[in-house]
């Protein structure tokens, strides 16, 4: 039985009146030492516990009490309320000179799915573990892409050339291939409310390239053709239920604009088409031409996600029938979202942040601008419900503001760099000197 956590009731959460002394005092005077951090990056509450000399890759996951993240040399496990390492897993030998992006991992279906490749655009290797234990559970060749979601683990492979290329589908835990031998997907998008590493939806289909052709749709759980070939090749692609959405670049910056096109899964009956600029949340890690390793993410929910109008502002489009739910009269870009609300920000790269309600467009509350933009190695943003994290900067500080989501009060500020965050829980990772140290807090 999964284990649950309960963050409000656990020792680490409780404050003795002492500590609760010395906490208004940190909000005068800096209470660490050799940080440079006064009042802006004033710790609000002591970290829960702290990882020392931890080098830490991105993405962090909490998974049934344990927090699953890589370092440079191992995927780690740790006990998310005393931070005691519950088992660890070296990289391969042969694969430990990695880049940045790589190696990485997705949380699918009780597994933690690990992919290594010595370099972003060589061929790679795939293990399952079991995310309590550390266990392995399956392991796969070597690999050309792989593609990771909630229910399936897709594995590319190509001939020397890339130029035939065919995909496996296999079950998570278990490994069990449930069909091969089918034409690699194109790309795979999802939404912002299945935060990375936690991989997004399958989907009912999928769609495919049928070599000169143009995109053919799927069945995904056998993998069989169900349309004919459209007449041209698209971009990417998108599930909604039982239909799919294929997308087309058009000239531009990456996703703006960009076309959309619905379509009825099983028949491939177009049903709407629209135009519109869609910023990304997080990154778009190890895409190469024709494989998508980590899904790209739009911004909002499975069904709604937040564009830019023509004049720049914000709506939020209807992904079931194309229509405009709600569109602001004021410029803006959306960040962030989990489906209920919006962060948004005058442009990407700097302004005060505004928080929206995500169903109706009504502005909530707004912040100072947090000092960083997108382009920063430091910036992250995670809105979360009860509350929302947002990366800071004045200088060479770093710090994270954590405010609440409904109201926009500022609930505490913890001096670091920002590293992930999720139900309850936060972490920063701080510099002494050196080393790197992972500070693990409860919200």
């Amino acid at each position: 039985m999964a284990r649950k956590i309960n963050f409000r009731n656990n020792p680490f959460v409780r404050t003795s009146p002492v500590l609760s002394l010395l906490l208004l005092v940190c909000l005068t005077v800096s209470c660490v030492p050799g940080t440079g951090f006064g009042p802006f990056g004033a710790g609000g509450t002591p970290s829960a516990w702290t990882l020392k000399g931890v080098e830490t890759r991105e993405r962090l996951a909490v998974v049934d009490g344990t927090l699953i993240f890589l370092t440079r040399q191992d995927l780690r496990g740790v006990d998310v309320l005393s931070g005691r390492e519950l088992w660890k897993v070296p990289f391969l030998p042969e694969l430990r000179r990695s880049t940045l992006d790589n190696p990485w991992f997705a949380i699918a279906r009780g597994a933690v799915v690990l992919v290594e490749s010595p370099e972003r655009y060589e061929p790679s290797v795939t293990r399952a573990f079991d995310p309590g234990t550390g266990r392995l559970l399956w392991s796969n060749g070597i690999a050309h892409g792989v593609t990771v979601t909630q229910d399936a683990v897709f594995i590319h492979t190509c001939d020397t050339n890339y130029g035939d290329c065919t995909t496996a589908r296999r079950e998570p835990r278990s490994g069990e291939v449930a069909w091969s031998g089918v034409p690699n997907p194109i790309g795979w998008m999802s939404a912002s409310d299945h935060p990375l590493p936690f991989a997004p939806p399958t989907g009912r289909y999928f769609a495919t390239d049928a070599t000169r052709k143009g995109t053919v749709l799927r069945d995904a759980e056998n993998g069989r053709r169900i349309t004919r070939a459209s007449a041209r090749d698209w971009f990417d692609w998108y599930p909604v239920g039982s239909d799919v959405i294929l997308f087309d670049s058009e000239e531009g910056d990456g996703f703006c604009p960009m076309k959309l096109s619905s379509f009825a899964g099983g028949q491939f009956r177009p049903k709407w088409k629209r135009t519109a600029c869609f910023p990304l949340a997080g990154e778009r890690i190890g895409y190469n031409p024709g494989f998508l390793h980590a899904t790209g993410k739009f911004i909002g929910t499975d069904t709604r996600i937040a564009t830019l109008t023509p004049r720049g502002g914000t709506q939020v489009l209807d992904l079931t029938n194309g229509d405009v739910l709600w569109r602001s009269a004021e410029s803006g870009t959306p960040l962030d979202s989990d489906g209920a609300f919006l962060l948004t920000r005058p442009t990407p790269h700097q302004g005060p942040l505004t928080m929206l309600d995500f169903a109706s467009g009504r502005a909530l509350w707004t912040v100072p601008d947090p000092g960083l933009a997108p382009n920063d190695s430091r910036w992250r943003t995670v809105v979360n419900g009860g509350f929302t994290a947002v990366s800071e900067a004045r200088g060479n500080d770093a710090s994270v503001a954590v405010y609440e989501t409904s109201t926009g009060r500022l609930l505490t500020r913890h001096p670091g760099v920002f590293k992930g965050a999720g139900d309850g829980w936060i972490a920063v990772v701080r510099f002494r000197g050196a080393r790197e140290d992972l500070d693990f807090f409860f919200v």
